[in-house]
């Protein structure tokens, strides 16, 4: 059988380091044999003092040793007991087992290795003579391979009662199953071996679906949520997959994990086809927001963020700060009055909607002080926005109204898996954005920690439930035990918890549970003020202390005596873990509402909120600590005394508290230092770089702390120093010195950022242009605008082409003037005009603009237009608006004898008779070939009893077309006028050869027929008329009369009678008609 192993992750680093040797190979050469049970070398098997299990050594060569254990522990694959080949430790000398062994750390887990032996069970001889130690080259003897086999079978006996897993702890065992994850993980050290699962956690993290896993501090809730990660779904869409925690810590110590551990997990392998094709993303929910407003080219600095530390020294200035904590007001504004405000629109609630909330919070503040506080939140949004500033909740807001903005289900940067660990520290806006992250069919997994709540937004795992409904079904499941503090520490916690529930008259809740009970109990010391200084003074705090108080008045007093910056309230530090915590007077600001609990008394519903805040306050505290718990009262409260805490505590003197201490290394310092940088508590992180001796930590500390003060001319300064030139040019930006910023950006080679500032540069000291073209070169032409627009000349243009867009062109015109631009100017006069229709305005215009082809294009239009419109008046006898359109035609075209044409038919028919053969005339000098214009001008000699001139005129038109019907009857009409029938019937006869069909050339041969007494001739005339065209009726009335002269009285009659058939009111038919009647009577 093989046996399945796992190791302590300080062996692991321990062999890591140790590369020039052979030991690697070696070890694994042994713990190989191991598990096969087939160890062939040197034994030995041992009890200590108070531990009830047998410790194994394997001689790994004649100087080094493996200390192992066989433990029973669950499989996470199926839950039943299993033995493990447990590897403790190694030694590489030939001390006893007693001894501290070089590969395992320190610490209280590690205490029992070096307990006292007891007995020995078994030593083989090739152990008890290292020197003669030969490797592969051992046998046992009879005896010893009998006892060999003997306490081996012991060990690998599973009693089917047996329930507790010895492998449960604060330990994270690392489980080694091949030669393979033997040389990636210690050999070529490109990854880690993987974590022993409990069988709840690998059921947890192969669960499916939605889920909500709840567990106290320490139960390993993010853990689950990291092999959640690597699960395979059948999403089919982004392939993107989200952890995100609101701590910035717990993101990189996730993502840490993540890929130096589970990435080997055996629920990879599982899934190895699929994983490679996944994108992991590992944020804290600034970075995810800021990254989503990026990507649409939505810039926020980090210098402009505020957080809590920044608020903090903004609310030193308020009137109220000394009336409302810091922690209260900042809680109050960033959980509930901005962060249940889900309007996109809006940035904080109403103050009726903020009353109403309030009324079931955990604060239960009095109606005047929310209206205080809401007042404040107003001064707050104000100051925001006044100084372009941010905090996370309109980071928040700002994502939100993108993806709004964008329609949320073709937003395409959504995510098939969202993990969201410590759920209890988002607020409702935050967790609204994650549901809109999400793909329709992807999942969301949230994990956190109710009891850790000690925001005044109430979360509740019930509310949050009910927003996966109706479209989502969502489990929820419990962890219980807890990994990591000490196992005196979790009882603590535990019992805590539990007397919570007797005292709210709650159901009794999942602990978390613990199999180790080692590690110190807390404690409790009973003194005063004076010697918490005294005592911390003598001593000084070390790197992993921290002092735990309500108020923040106390912490900066204490942070004054002691001269130390490791001195928080509770409600800042949740998140960060420490070594020991000093928990300080923690029941004096509420005494009167925990004695009143603690002596029975029932709590008013409006006092319950209070005290669960006061009990989330404690459970924090405690949990903070992973190692040492001192609890400093000066006088113990009568809370420790309860029932549930018995057996809990040790009472210690003051003196006491640091007799187990070792002084820390600069090393330790440093690290320290380190985390209290990443978590963003500068102030710490700079104590401890002074203290490590690293000037350069210290000053980068320094900067950012001086940041968080808005002190951001010292802090650039520094950076400058450090030669960190895009954090000291991000500063200067902010600062607005645009020329030393610049300075910065060109050290690193930021061209673009270089120019950006230079452009601002030159506006400040108003240089316009030139900032202007700046901004061209950058392609941002919307600066480029902006300066231009502060040039009066520029910001007419700019005003001016607006106009011209609206197509305001007379607007547009004078904004022109006024920046100087003549041409355009003209140019938007002439379009106004030529949309009038007053082209002579329009052509002068395009002229001064220099557009002469537009000139000649809208000289053309004008001129068609006129002699259109014309035209048109021509024909509806509207001589006067003729002869206007005309009158302006000619002055366009002056040449056009069409326009002069026109215009004399125009006077004629006014009866301007002069005036009309003046046009003629000035027509005929354009055009002499217009027969047109010789019929209009003899026509109108004629009317004017010229008649000779217009003789002459048509004479001279018949030179140009001989056969021209019209005018040889318009000289008939002449010659008939002037007394000359005879020569006026020799004309009509030309017409009518020209062109038989014309009835006007009949119609007056006939009337000069009659004349002359030709009737016959005359009724021939008439009648070839009237076959021509039946319908006019001049022709029966004339043909009439001449059978009335010729005696034809009935002919006459019947002529007559058709005419006024045809125009029942003709005066001449019905006259003549009267006439013959009576002379028939």
């Amino acid at each position: 059988m093989l046996l399945p192993a796992v190791l302590h992750p300080d062996i692991v680093e321990f062999l890591r380091k140790d590369v020039e040797s052979n030991l690697q190979k070696k070890v694994w050469e042994c713990i190989k044999k191991l598990k096969q049970q087939k160890f062939d070398g040197g034994l030995r098997v041992k009890k200590l003092k108070g531990i009830n299990k047998r410790v194994w050594e394997a001689r790994i060569n004649s100087a080094s040793r493996l200390i192992f254990t066989y433990n029973k522990s669950s499989q996470p694959e199926t839950g039943k007991m299993q033995v493990y080949l447990v590897i403790q430790d190694i030694c590489v000398d030939h001390d006893d087992v007693s001894r501290r062994a070089k590969a395992r750390n320190k610490s209280p887990d590690s205490e029992w290795l070096e307990t006292e032996e007891v007995e020995v069970v078994l030593e083989t001889s090739d152990f008890k003579n290292p020197d003669n130690y030969a490797d592969g080259n051992n046998q046992y003897s009879a005896a010893e391979k009998t006892k060999i086999d003997i306490v081996e079978a012991l060990e690998l006996e599973l009693n089917s009662d047996l329930k507790d897993d010895e492998l449960l702890g604060n330990i994270q065992w690392r489980v080694l199953e091949s030669e393979t994850e033997w040389q990636k993980a210690i050999i070529e050290q490109n990854t880690d071996l993987p974590l022993k699962l409990t069988a709840e956690e690998y059921e947890l993290a192969r669960l499916s679906g939605n889920l909500l896993l709840n567990g106290s501090a320490g139960t390993g809730k993010t853990t689950v949520a990291l092999y959640r990660m690597l699960q395979k779904r059948e999403y089919n869409n982004s392939g993107k997959r989200l952890y995100i925690a609101y701590n910035h810590l717990l993101v990189n110590n996730a993502e840490e994990q993540f890929y130096k551990i589970v990435a080997d997990s055996e629920l990879e392998k599982a899934e190895n086809n699929q994983i490679s094709q996944i994108i992991f993303e590992f944020k804290n929910l600034q970075e995810l927001c800021l990254e989503i407003l990026s990507s649409y080219h939505q810039e926020y600095y980090v210098q402009n963020k505020v957080n809590y530390q920044v608020f903090s020294e903004m609310y030193k200035a308020h009137p109220r700060k000394k009336q409302y904590s810091t922690s209260l007001v900042w809680e109050e504004i960033r959980s509930t009055i901005k962060g249940k405000q889900l309007s996109i629109t809006e940035y904080i609630l109403s103050e009726k909607a903020y009353e109403e909330i309030s009324k079931n919070s955990m604060t239960c503040l009095e109606e005047r002080h929310r209206r205080e506080i809401y007042k404040i939140a107003t001064w707050y949004q104000k100051k925001l926005q006044k100084e372009k500033l941010y905090d996370e909740i309109d980071l928040v807001r700002q994502v939100l109204k993108l993806i709004e903005n964008n329609h949320s289900e073709n937003y395409s940067e959504k995510y098939d898996l969202i993990v969201c660990d410590e759920v209890q520290d988002f607020t409702e806006i935050q967790l609204e954005l994650l549901f809109k992250l999400v793909n329709p069919n992807g999942n969301l997994f949230f994990a956190g920690d109710s009891y850790q709540m000690i925001s005044p937004s109430g979360f509740q795992w019930e509310k949050l439930k009910d927003k996966f409904y109706p479209h989502r079904k969502v489990d929820r499941q419990t962890l219980k035990f807890n990994f990591r503090s000490v196992g005196s520490l979790v009882n603590l916690a535990n019992k805590l918890l539990k007397l919570r529930s007797r005292y709210l008259g709650e159901p009794k809740g999942n602990y978390s549970t613990t199999n180790s009970s080692k590690g110190q109990l807390a404690r409790t010391i009973s003194a005063d003020y004076q010697t918490l200084i005294k005592t911390l003074k003598e001593t000084s705090l070390y790197p992993g202390d921290a002092i735990l108080v309500r108020q923040e008045s106390e912490k900066e007093k204490i942070r004054a005596e002691l001269n130390s910056s490791f001195v928080f309230t509770i409600e800042e530090i949740k998140g960060l873990e420490f070594d020991t915590v000093f928990l300080v007077e923690f029941f004096q600001p509420t005494k009167k509402l925990w004695g009143k609990v603690i002596r029975g008394g029932l709590l008013k519903e409006k006092e319950k909120p209070a005290f669960q805040l006061e009990l989330n306050l404690l459970y924090v505290a405690i949990t903070r600590a992973s190692r040492i718990l001192n609890i400093w009262e000066s006088q113990l409260s009568a809370l420790w005394q309860e029932p549930e805490f018995q057996g809990l505590f040790q009472s210690i003197i003051p003196e006491l508290v640091r007799s187990d201490r070792v002084n820390p290394s600069s090393e330790t310092w440093r690290k320290q230092g380190e985390y209290y940088l990443k978590a963003g508590f500068y102030q710490q992180a700079k104590e401890c770089f002074t203290k490590s001796g690293d000037l350069t930590l210290e000053k980068q500390a320094q900067a950012k702390l001086l940041i968080q003060k808005q002190a951001y001319d010292e802090a650039a300064k520094i950076f400058v120093e450090l030669r960190e030139w895009q954090e000291a040019a991000l500063l200067f930006e902010k600062l607005k010195k645009w020329q030393e910023a610049a300075k910065c950006w060109v050290k690193i080679g930021e061209k673009q950022r270089q120019k950006i500032c230079e452009a601002y540069n030159l506006e400040v000291n108003l240089k316009w242009l030139a900032a202007a073209k700046k901004w061209e070169e950058l392609e941002n032409f919307a600066n480029s605008k902006r300066c231009k627009m502060n040039i009066p000349e520029k910001k007419a243009e700019y005003q001016a082409i607006q106009f011209e867009e609206k197509k305001q062109w007379i607007k547009a015109a004078y904004e022109y003037d006024l920046a100087k631009i003549p041409q355009k100017a003209a140019l938007c006069r002439a379009k106004e005009f030529e949309n009038k229709k007053q082209w002579e305005k329009a052509i002068t215009q395009y002229q001064i603009a220099g557009m002469e082809e537009k000139a000649k294009k809208c000289r053309l239009r004008g001129v068609n237009e006129l002699h259109k419109q014309g035209l048109i008046k021509l024909q509806k006898r509207d001589n006067t608006g003729a002869i206007e359109n005309y009158n302006r035609a000619i002055i366009l075209d002056p040449n056009n004898h069409q326009f002069y044409k026109n215009k004399g038919i125009a006077m004629a028919q006014l009866g301007n008779l002069k005036a009309a053969i003046a046009n003629f005339h000035k027509a005929l000098k354009l055009e002499p070939k217009d027969l047109q214009n010789y019929h209009n001008l003899g026509a109108t000699y004629a009317e004017l009893g010229k008649l000779n001139q217009a003789i002459n005129l048509f004479s001279q038109a018949l030179k140009f077309n001989p056969q021209d019907s019209q005018i040889y009857h318009n000289l008939g009409v002449v010659h008939f006028k002037a007394g000359d029938p005879q020569g006026a019937i020799a004309d009509y006869d030309r017409a009518i050869k020209f062109n038989p069909t014309k009835i006007e050339a009949y119609y007056n041969r006939g009337i000069a027929r009659r004349s002359l007494g030709d009737r016959q001739g005359a009724i021939d005339d008439f009648t070839t008329l009237l076959k021509l065209n039946p319908q006019v009726v001049d022709a029966y009335t004339q043909r009439g009369a001449v059978k009335f002269d010729m005696k034809d009285i009935k002919g006459a009659i019947a002529d007559f009678n058709e005419a006024i058939k045809l125009n029942p009111k003709h005066p001449e038919a019905i006259y003549n008609r009267a006439v013959v009647r009576r002379l028939m009577r």
